[in-house]
């Protein structure tokens, strides 16, 4: 005998009435959806947020929202660039 016993043994595999367990699918839960209004605000107002809330969507592996998140950032950035050019 094994001093410390199979694998098998300890988990009951060899048992008659043993059956493998089921894997059952991942599903993954869409937590903030679609981009929203304060993100579109808050992007082409202050530039610098909307980096910050692409890299939060990027976190969150939201390609999509992210990219629109730093479009809108340079959009206003550039907006801000010819404002203030124009003083």
């Amino acid at each position: 005998m094994r001093l410390l016993g199979s694998i098998e043994n300890k988990h009951g595999v060899n048992e008659p009435g043993y059956e493998a367990p089921v894997d059952e699918p991942v599903t993954v839960e869409d937590h903030h959806g679609p981009i929203g209004y304060l993100e579109i605000i808050g992007s082409f107002v202050v530039p610098i947020a909307g980096v910050i809330f692409a890299i939060m969507r990027f976190a969150d592996d939201e390609v999509g929202p992210g990219l629109a998140c730093l479009l809108v950032g340079a959009l206003g950035f550039a907006c801000w660039w010819v404002l203030l050019l124009a003083i």
